[in-house]
């Protein structure tokens, strides 16, 4: 008998997470553009920061440098310009051509007033679009 409940038990545990869907790093970088859409930005960071977190691929996949991107335009909604430069550096790593990336952290540059700072981000795009 206690083995038959203990066979339940670990049918319950194992089928519970198929059963409630676990989310993916996907989800979450979607479920944080629609919230940052809806204007609530402390919800999306913390759908950007789950995707970052679930998938340590983000760091190497150009797909991916939207998460840092979409993360990095909420921080500068927020005049987190520092925290909005440092993610548009990290999505510009993973995809040296992301434009949003680059548009960003110019914007980000410019808003902290640091004018050379912006117009060398806005080069530094001419240079990489060069090289293709």
């Amino acid at each position: 008998m206690r083995r038959a409940l203990l066979f339940l038990l670990f049918l319950f545990v194992c089928a519970v997470p198929s059963v409630l869907g676990q989310t993916t790093a996907q989800d979450h970088y979607d479920r944080g553009v629609d919230r940052q859409d809806a204007g609530d930005l402390d919800a999306a960071v913390v759908d950007y920061n789950r995707a970052i977190e679930l998938n340590p691929k983000i760091k190497i996949e150009p797909l991916y440098a939207e998460v840092y991107t979409g993360r990095g335009m909420v921080r500068y909604y927020e005049e987190n310009y520092e925290g909005s430069i440092a993610d548009s550096a990290k999505a510009i790593e993973i995809d040296p051509l992301s434009s949003r990336a680059y548009y960003n952290r110019g914007l980000a540059r410019y808003d902290k007033k640091d004018l050379d700072g912006a117009i060398a981000i806005s080069a530094r795009r001419s240079k990489a679009i060069q090289s293709l």
